[in-house]
């Protein structure tokens, strides 16, 4: 029983850890975009408005990704947290078991 609970936490420790990964990738790739240098153009004031729409929605749709990768990192971290103290515990009952696997 001990052995299957050790197991069972192990999964679930990499499995907050690959969750834990992939949320700061995606920040990472998120706000790792870089700004190219401009240069002069002259533009209508329909196509500015057009372009100041879709920067502002892109900048939206942005803050919301990052809000999302967030709350990811944030439950990778709570998994992390539930997941140690059973490996603790699981270590206490059988510590031999534990070195075993």
């Amino acid at each position: 029983m001990a052995e299957f609970r050790l197991v069972a936490a192990k999964k679930m420790k990499e499995a907050a850890k690959a969750s834990e990964a992939v949320a700061l990738a995606e920040i990472k790739a998120i706000s790792g975009i870089e700004k190219k240098k401009s240069e002069n153009v002259s533009l209508s004031f329909d196509e500015c408005t057009s372009l100041v729409t879709k920067a502002s929605k892109a900048e939206h749709a942005m803050k919301d990704r990052v809000g999302e990768a967030m709350q990811e990192l944030d439950k990778a971290h709570i998994s992390k947290g539930e997941i140690l103290p059973k490996v603790a515990e699981a270590k206490e009952e059988d510590p031999l078991e534990f070195v075993k696997i």
